[in-house]
């Protein structure tokens, strides 16, 4: 019998900045899949030719990016992630669906904020750190 988490599309994930829940803009959440490779050719004699594969560590890292609207509750939480990345201290991110959860250790803030004031003004946000645990 078929479940939910086949079907479901994840749409509302909960995000929590260390363990506290904070609201994103829906549709907001980006979490790319750690990693890039690189497919090489090389001659394996006689006019045959094999692939081998390579794994750019560069790329191993884990991302988390969403967008929130401006608030004053927004601006000052998002000036405290800046001050610890500033301070080189780390935050914990916790993407929570009903099908799995991604857990993000030694997350810091990558990119500088812009906060919008208009009417349905946001600011987007990117983490990086290590590769996510998945639960």
């Amino acid at each position: 019998m078929a479940t939910a988490e086949q079907f479901q599309i994840l749409s509302t994930p909960g995000v929590y900045v260390d363990g506290q829940l904070i609201k994103v803009v829906p549709n907001s959440v980006r979490m790319p899949e750690p990693g890039e490779r690189m497919v090489m050719a090389v001659s394996a004699g006689g006019g045959s030719v094999s692939h081998v594969v390579g794994v750019n560590a560069e790329a191993l890292k884990g991302s988390v990016s969403f967008s929130m609207y401006v608030t004053g509750e927004t601006i000052a939480a998002v000036e405290g992630w800046v001050a610890k990345s500033n301070r080189a201290e780390p935050v914990t991110i916790s993407v929570v669906s009903a099908a799995r959860t991604s857990s993000f250790e030694n997350m810091w803030l990558t990119e500088t904020p812009e906060f919008a004031h208009e009417t349905e003004g946001q600011v987007e946000l990117t983490f990086e750190g290590n590769v996510p645990a998945h639960a």
